[in-house]
């Protein structure tokens, strides 16, 4: 074996381990999401397998660790990586889950692939149908067909959890790069502090929160500093 493909093997168990680590310690969303991003940038193989583990995916490792956020950014920012088969075991994974965080990781499994929707539809199906097979066999088309609808746009909300995460992500990343920082504090919607809690950054003496706002339909009314000034009103 070569050494460049022996270190390709060592930087993706590394990776592997560390996002493993940086979920047992509970770390926060965005810090997971550095720590992939530096492994990356060093030649990690955001598609590899590991063997030690079903040969899994850092996009498994996310959904089977229920890290809602985590997936949310994989797919967007590497979504033409991944295959349908990929991305087809992670909806599996998120479906087994039968939890809260474990659906809502379907749903925008589901939602981010058309290629898989039927599939969220038969798993749901087969709740509906009797065990009887040749009744389910029968019916298994005009079920599916009866729970199929397209959303309205703007309900699903994963649109602004992904500028919720690209706004933290670009904020923690210039935080570790200034070298005037030396320590910082970063969150978001942390409990009791209002309406400003969509990013909350501590550095030195300054504290700051910033109530974010996302908008798919650009030809609505915008923000205007007059707006944001009112007294009145929610901004």
């Amino acid at each position: 074996m070569e050494s460049s493909e022996e270190d390709k093997l060592i930087i993706n168990g590394e990776m592997f381990f560390s996002v493993r680590k940086y979920i047992r310690q509970k770390k926060p969303s965005v810090e997971i999401i550095a720590k992939i991003e530096e492994f990356v940038k060093d030649g990690a193989d955001i598609n590899a397998c590991d063997g030690n583990d079903n040969n899994n995916t850092i996009l498994h490792i996310a959904v089977q660790k229920e890290e809602k956020d985590v997936v949310l950014y994989l797919l967007q920012k590497y979504k033409h990586l991944f295959s349908v088969q990929d991305k087809q075991k992670a909806l599996s994974l998120a479906l087994n889950k039968d939890t809260v965080v474990g659906k809502e990781i379907a749903e925008i499994l589901s939602t981010q692939d058309n290629q898989l929707k039927p599939i969220v539809y038969e798993n749901y199906c087969k709740q509906l149908i009797p065990s009887d097979e040749s009744h389910k066999k029968s019916q298994d088309k005009s079920i599916i067909k009866d729970h199929t609808y397209e959303k309205r746009a703007g309900t699903s909300g994963v649109s602004g959890q992904f500028y919720e995460t690209k706004l933290l992500s670009l904020v923690l990343y210039r935080a570790l790069h200034d070298k005037d920082i030396k320590e910082f504090y970063l969150a978001a919607n942390i409990k009791d502090i209002g309406d400003f809690d969509d990013l909350c950054f501590r550095f030195n003496d300054v504290a700051c929160f910033m109530q974010s706002k996302h908008r798919e339909n650009t030809d609505k009314a915008k923000l205007t500093v007059a707006s944001v000034r009112s007294s009145t009103g929610s901004i």
